[in-house]
């Protein structure tokens, strides 16, 4: 199947080329199309943990599986706006940055 899908797309490309489309644009295509195609299970994978991620925070967020679950509720902490340095500032007093 991946062979036949990269031979579609080279023919495309072809067409493509033909059309007035630069080489290298066209080269560039066909290559990161390539790799796409070919790495099925991965994007399979990948949307599956995704997937799989968002329902289990949709779940958790429910008040009865959270109490059943024994998982405390979350406390916001509260920043005053005016005590809140400037995000350049706060870097340089930080300990890791090293002039």
């Amino acid at each position: 199947m991946p062979i036949k899908v990269n031979i579609l797309i080279l023919v495309t490309l072809i067409c493509m080329n033909s059309a007035g489309y630069n080489a290298m644009t066209v080269k560039i295509w066909y290559l990161s199309l390539a790799v796409f195609v070919n790495l099925q299970g991965l994007l399979c994978y990948w949307f599956m943990s995704n997937v799989v991620s968002l329902i289990q925070a949709v779940f958790l967020k429910i008040p009865r599986i959270r109490q059943a679950l024994n998982i405390p509720v979350m406390v916001a902490s509260k920043v005053d706006p005016a005590a809140k340095k400037p995000f350049i500032k706060s870097i340089k007093e930080s300990e890791f940055f090293i002039i």
